[in-house]
């Protein structure tokens, strides 16, 4: 086995381990809150939750990106990187919590889903400090502290949601619950961090030159992939009844965990990645044979949760069990997306970032009015067919994307 994947493996396995735990952790509690909540509840849950995720792309989460890829490369400015972009991390928050505020008045949402929103929206600032600080342990590869922190932050909530939900309060102090575990979290993030870098370089005046083109693609791919998970249930909250916003959430919430193991699987690898591009050790058909061995595991385990989607959403109670339909199909949309990791972790490697924001705009373009026409035609299931359109669009984008980079390198190379 090459040092490419024994390094990328362990970071991920560090990163895979917590992310499985801290997942089954919410699973768990997910499948109480939606029990004690109801379809109907849960739907204002959800909608709350999606709406202020799209927000999340005005505290531009590629400048995390950016502090990893550059923090990856030169270990010992990491500080000085971070310093350089401190301050507009702390501007375009204020921004994105300013905006979601405000906006929100606009959306024809009732009181309380209205208040749960404007709790919700808070988060961004805690939120955007984890991002912001996540960087320092991936590019010093030390992915047991993302571990145990991650681990920290489901458990914590999940503790306090079961224990307000047990108690007899409803969905606003299960809001309120995550927000005070996403304070907390962010806290330890900032403790930890400093054994590896001086957090009072953040605070001083920098000159370090800020790379606002990677920044701006990479945010704005990061709004584009939260708009494609998210919009499904924006879509439902606004065309359909609350109660169907309950049902399609529970799968939905399955694919975004699963997303986010896909996810960690990139962290673990982006480091390495990274630094085997520079070396030019990786050989170019590696991409397309790492895609299609996760296609094909990936898509096994998924046909294994669909035939037993039925029993599944038996957790969550009889009145969700009709979602097992939504889940059988929409669970196939998982291997798409995890296919998509060695394209995305070259393109993004190699300052190619753009190919990765084509893949998702040009996708969501045509994800758009299929979801209003497949709704039409088939309810619930048309939003269904549309992310897995989306999807599968995205991943040819992407594949032919590098084949063609790849492709010019071989050749200029020869000449």
């Amino acid at each position: 086995m090459s040092d490419f994947i024994k390094k990328g493996l362990k970071n991920a396995t560090y990163l895979t381990i917590g992310n499985l735990v801290a997942q089954l952790i919410a699973i768990v509690s997910f499948s109480y809150i939606a029990v004690m909540l109801g379809p109907d509840e849960l739907g204002k849950y959800s909608t709350a939750i999606s709406f202020v995720a799209i927000f999340t792309f005005l505290c531009l989460p590629g400048i995390d990106r950016v502090l990893l890829i550059q923090g990856s490369k030169n270990l010992e400015y990491m500080s000085n990187i971070m310093s350089g972009h401190f301050r507009l991390k702390i501007i375009s928050t204020v921004i994105s919590l300013i905006l979601c505020i405000l906006l929100s008045y606009f959306m024809p949402y009732d009181n309380n889903t209205f208040k749960l929103i404007l709790l919700f929206s808070f988060s961004l600032i805690f939120r955007s400090i984890i991002g912001f600080l996540s960087p320092v342990f991936q590019a010093h590869e030390r992915m047991e502290y993302l571990s145990l922190l991650r681990i920290f932050r489901s458990l914590s909530f999940s503790l306090m949601a079961i224990a307000v939900l047990f108690f007899g309060f409803g969905v606003f102090h299960v809001i309120l619950v995550s927000l005070i575990s996403t304070i907390i979290t962010s806290y330890f993030y900032y403790h930890y961090s400093k054994s590896f870098i001086s957090i009072k370089s953040l605070f001083p005046p920098s000159n370090y030159k800020i790379n606002m083109n990677s920044i701006t693609i990479f945010s704005f791919t990061s709004f584009l992939v939260t708009v494609s998970q998210r919009a499904d249930v924006i879509f439902l909250s606004i065309f359909a009844t609350i109660s169907d916003v309950g049902l399609y959430a529970i799968p939905i919430a399955i694919i975004v965990k699963l997303t986010i193991v896909r996810n960690t699987l990139a962290i673990g690898f982006s480091p390495v990645t990274v630094k085997q591009i520079k070396k030019n050790t990786l050989p170019p058909h590696k991409y397309f044979i790492y895609s299609l061995y996760l296609l094909l595991l990936v898509g096994f385990c998924s046909f294994l949760i669909s035939f037993k989607s039925e029993y599944i959403m038996s957790f969550f109670g009889k009145e969700y069990l009709p979602a097992h339909e939504i889940l059988k199909i929409l669970i196939f949309s998982v291997p798409l997306i995890f296919a998509t990791v060695p394209f995305t972790l070259f393109l993004q490697s190699t300052g190619n970032e753009y190919f990765v924001l084509l893949s998702v705009l040009f996708a969501l373009i045509l994800k758009i009015p299929l979801m209003f026409l497949f709704f039409g035609q088939y309810g619930l299931l048309g939003v269904v067919y549309s992310t897995l359109t989306y999807n599968v669009i995205s991943l040819i984008i992407l594949c032919i994307s590098t084949y063609v980079i790849l492709f010019k390198e071989k050749r200029s190379s020869l000449q």
